[in-house]
């Protein structure tokens, strides 16, 4: 019986890989399932994020009074304390793959999160979206939501927007979550935020040169905690099964890639111009 359970199991992973590796594909890949964002779910805690605290900071499931509720997805989530707390993270969109032809054709923006209350006070949630330059100026700044009062003991819902028309130039999106409760509670009891999701409308660049192209082996592989590219270097991003961004890195020859934070599974690492598949056990 454990056998066949097994064989299974084996089997929908690797018609997953196969559908995943289909989504990732350098012909076509899907950007509304493509998201930007490291670690958008605190399944990582705060990696890939810049936290900062303010009144007890920011936490992870932490049960006061037991009325936290359950994440949206995943195992965890973040809540706010009574003061504003801001998670924020930068996507460098031409290290991740973007022309800048495409970029200046001002493909459509979604960006946004899951929100949620706990039982026993209101909160406050700001999600944001800056548009900047390849030095970091901001061209423009788009509120997914400002200031949006959470009722108490309110589920999970999803706020999000689309953003059109920004005009030329933008390089870089830097992506805000920001919480406060509404009682100044000392503790966790204000906005809690889970599924956080950046993606724009258009592909990484495709445009490949076939001679330019050399295979890329990631060894050990499986691994339980660092790989290789070998003599290789340059951006790898490494997706998970439901297609979220879990790491990004910019790897140079020989260098020992840390894969400790990632789950055991079957992951996608991506580069310029192939799809990989990485077991971590």
């Amino acid at each position: 019986m454990q056998t066949t359970n097994l064989k299974h199991n084996l089997i929908i992973m690797k018609r997953t890989f196969i559908t995943l590796s289909l989504m990732f594909g350098i012909a076509v890949l899907s950007s509304a399932q493509t998201n930007l964002l490291t670690n958008p779910g605190a399944e990582s805690n705060y990696d890939g994020w810049i936290k900062t605290d303010g009144g007890d900071g920011w936490s992870i499931n932490v049960v006061e009074l037991g009325d936290m509720g359950a994440p949206h997805s995943g195992n965890n989530f973040w809540i706010s304390s009574y003061e504003y707390c801001t998670l924020a993270q930068t996507i460098d969109l031409i290290s991740a793959g973007y022309s800048e032809a495409a970029l200046d054709a001002v493909p459509d923006i979604k960006a946004g999160a899951f929100v949620a209350t706990n039982t026993r006070t209101a909160a406050v949630a700001t999600i944001k979206v800056e548009l900047c330059t390849e030095n970091d100026e901001v061209i423009s700044t788009h509120f997914v939501c400002n200031n949006y009062e959470i009722p108490v003991n309110t589920t999970w819902e999803e706020k999000s927007l689309v953003i059109s028309n920004y005009g030329m130039g933008v390089r870089k999106l830097k992506f805000y979550l920001i919480g406060i409760d509404t009682r100044w509670w000392a503790g966790f009891f204000g906005a809690q935020f889970d599924d956080a999701h950046l993606s724009l409308a258009v592909s990484p660049t495709t445009a490949i040169d076939e001679a330019s192209i050399k295979a890329i082996t990631v060894l050990p592989n499986p691994s339980s905690d660092f790989i290789t590219l070998g003599e290789s270097s340059g951006l790898i991003r490494i997706y998970d099964l439901k297609g979220s961004l879990v790491l990004s890195h910019s790897a140079i020859a020989n260098e020992k890639i840390d894969i400790r934070s990632l789950n055991n599974g079957v992951y996608v690492l991506k580069t310029g111009h192939q799809n990989i598949k990485l077991v971590k056990k």
